[in-house]
């Protein structure tokens, strides 16, 4: 009668206490974010509507801007508008100020406490929170992206819109 080697079914399904305790870690940690994140509201949960501000309100914005000011149906709203987290994609703001110095971010400040008007700033990357969305004021900060050494302090300035690979590349 012939025999076959008996299978050493430890050795075929052997699995180290290292591997097993990172799989379960991976799989709870997943289960446990999820749970968690769900469960929680955005910070910024849709509007039945965006705020008002009379079509004066806005042209008086404009006008005061050296910047653009961008409203729905104009062209760059779309791109703008949208953030890198799709989980807030439905949060639309009623107007986007491109701002290209401090004066523009400090006129939207005061133009928004003057409208009770809610806002957000944008720098240029994402918010994994969802706060650089809103139904009111995006102040995007992508204009102001650049940086400047001074040699004789040692100091970097950057700017609110700069993103992290350009920042590692300028330093």
């Amino acid at each position: 009668m012939k025999t076959t080697p008996d299978l050493d079914l430890t050795q075929t399904l052997a699995i180290s206490r290292r591997r097993f305790m990172g799989f379960g870690a991976a799989l709870m940690g997943g289960a446990i974010a999820e749970r968690t994140f769900a469960a929680l509201p955005g910070p910024l949960e849709p509007l039945s509507q965006a705020p008002a501000a009379t079509a004066g309100a806005w042209r008086r914005l404009k006008q005061r801007l050296s910047g653009e000011l961008i409203r729905h149906g104009q062209f760059g709203y779309t791109r703008l508008s949208t953030p890198n987290n799709q989980r807030y994609r439905h949060i639309k703001p009623a107007g986007i100020a491109v701002c290209t110095n401090a004066e523009d971010v400090a006129t939207c400040l005061r133009w928004c406490q003057e409208e009770n008007m809610p806002l957000a700033t944008r720098g240029g990357g994402h918010s994994y929170a969802g706060y650089s969305s809103t139904h009111g004021l995006l102040i995007s900060l992508s204009s102001l992206g650049g940086s400047t050494y001074d040699a004789s302090s040692g100091r970097v300035t950057i700017g609110g819109g700069m993103l992290n690979g350009a920042l590692y590349k300028a330093l």
